[in-house]
């Protein structure tokens, strides 16, 4: 049974204000660690660190819900000329918005991993973190609350975990 992640319960846990100035943090600075933009329109794009990818990449191979989705939106031969991140989906940088507006059937079939809902948090990555950054406006033009841009991306990864 998968047991549930740091991030389900950051996501849905209730609020109890620390004081009566200092109210209960928003969803965005607890998943963030600071304070960002709600607004889906703004162009913010919080970055993801080399630390906590690891972090999402062992809870998604124990099988933790709320676990962020990791997405490698580089094209396909770039994938396999070069490799992707472990527990990675794909869909490249340019199918993108259409994708995010396909129902959860049809992305399925499409893609073939489950559609991330616009509520749950969402990892791009890509080359070097430049066509992450798209993903990232892209999805929060279409609706997603927690898309968020691993900005080393595979560069940084390669460099990181070559033994």
């Amino acid at each position: 049974m998968p047991r549930t992640s740091l991030y389900s319960s950051i996501l849905h846990s209730p609020c109890r204000p620390l004081s009566a100035t200092a109210p209960c943090p928003t969803r965005s600075t607890l998943w963030h660690g600071k304070e960002t933009a709600q607004d889906p329109n703004d162009s913010v794009s919080p970055l993801v660190s080399f630390e906590e990818l690891l972090t999402v990449i062992h809870d998604r191979q124990k099988g933790a819900t709320g676990v962020p989705a990791l997405i490698d939106v580089r094209e396909p031969d770039e994938i396999q000329a070069s490799g992707a991140i472990p527990t990675s989906e794909a869909i490249p940088v340019g199918e993108m918005a259409d994708a995010l507006q396909l129902s959860a059937d049809r992305f399925h079939a499409r893609y073939g991993f489950t559609k991330p809902h616009p509520s749950e948090p969402v990892i791009f990555y890509c080359r070097s973190g430049v066509r992450a950054g798209a993903a990232v406006e892209t999805a929060q033009r279409a609706g997603y609350r927690h898309p968020r841009n691993y900005k080393g991306s595979w560069l940084e990864y390669a460099s990181r975990t070559q033994t």
